[in-house]
């Protein structure tokens, strides 16, 4: 049996995204404030103020939006790479990407230090829209530039 290389990174990104949400909420928040910090560093280099708590909450949010945006993306690939790319398979695409985010949240709730947010879904479910959006876009801006050439 041929396995397909794009459902292998689909599968292996599906892990990672479901495996950051398995850690406690301290270690969760040290990975996320790891980033802030270093983020903060560069905005006071450049003189720029701004409330760490608030911008903590900002990275953690589109570290949620970001791993479904590529996830998106990938499956966009795998579509497209096995042919099969129309707009049924995308609405089935969404459909399993919003159950991957639901399960997302779930896992959260084996920690008694973390919890489940609908916002979190929402925020998950709106990364795929936009990178099928992106994807697609860019997609017929490539076709329509090759036609011109």
């Amino acid at each position: 049996m041929k396995f397909n290389k794009w459902l292998i990174i689909i599968f292996i990104l599906t892990i990672f995204i479901w495996s950051q949400s398995f850690l406690s909420g301290e270690l969760s928040s040290q990975e996320s404030g790891f980033i802030t910090m270093q983020l903060v560093k560069i905005l006071n280099f450049v003189q720029i103020d701004v409330n760490i708590d608030q911008l903590h909450i900002v990275i953690r949010k589109l570290a949620h939006f970001t791993e479904y945006f590529i996830l998106s993306m990938f499956w966009l690939i795998y579509l497209i790479k096995s042919k099969i790319i129309n707009i049924k398979n995308i609405i089935y695409i969404l459909l399993i990407i919003l159950m991957t985010a639901i399960i997302d949240e779930a896992i959260q709730l084996l920690h008694d230090d973390r919890s489940s947010s609908l916002i979190d879904v929402v925020i998950d479910f709106g990364g795929a829209i936009t990178g099928i959006v992106v994807f697609m876009l860019c997609k017929m801006l490539y076709n329509r530039h090759v036609k011109n050439i």
